[in-house]
């Protein structure tokens, strides 16, 4: 325990950003920066590698080479220089993985459609995401700006209850009512506040 303890409220404390502060980006500005679509991208450019790493097996190949040789050899008592020279080629066609080959360029090429058309769906989700995060922010803005004005009625209500009851034209029942009225609605106002705030770091956060 200290006395030098003091608790403070940071939202009451800074004053929260208005919605027209807030900047709006466009969705599919955002989401393409997201890992989400660099991870999806790494998805397709790997699916495609696999397939032509599938398509260089089943591709004919061939192998050229050459062999060259000198010799100096004594005939009659003298010497003679000898050159040879000799090349080769070699074909090689898998005529018997064709088939099977053929069936996995197939598969492997759906894959890769596959890939793209999930990148595609994913992207729209994401900016779907994002538009229901902004929507959301501007909901609880009016959220708030309503429970606001609540608070203040309430705590308008409440004095103009407190001076009649000094007045004697209001019951004690009527003041307690009142209190509770006004504490109520400022509850209610600072958990749209904290709704409102984390509204804001959300959006934030999908629109870096």
């Amino acid at each position: 325990y200290s006395e030098d303890l003091c608790l403070a409220d940071s939202i009451s404390a800074e004053p929260l950003p208005s919605l027209e502060q807030i900047k709006y980006v466009d969705p599919s500005q955002t989401v393409a920066s997201r890992p989400e679509s660099r991870l999806l991208d790494i998805q397709i450019q790997a699916n495609k590698l696999q397939k032509k790493m599938t398509l260089g097996e089943a591709l004919p190949q061939m192998a050229v080479g050459g062999l060259f040789s000198y010799g100096r050899m004594m005939q009659n008592f003298e010497k003679h220089a000898k050159f040879n020279m000799t090349g080769f080629a070699t074909i090689s066609i898998p005529m018997t993985d064709w088939w099977k080959k053929s069936h996995t360029l197939k598969r492997q090429q759906y894959e890769v459609e596959k890939a793209k058309i999930q990148k595609d769906d994913t992207m729209n989700q994401m900016e779907l995401q994002n538009m229901q995060c902004w929507n959301t922010l501007v909901e609880t803005w009016e959220i708030m700006n309503v429970a606001k004005l609540n608070s203040q009625d309430a705590a308008d209500n409440l004095n103009q209850t407190r001076i009649s009851f000094k007045a004697g034209l209001s019951t004690t029942a009527e003041v307690l009512e009142a209190h509770t009225t006004s504490i109520n609605a400022n509850e209610e106002l600072t958990q749209a506040q904290i709704n409102y705030l984390m509204a804001i770091k959300h959006y934030e956060a999908l629109s870096k």
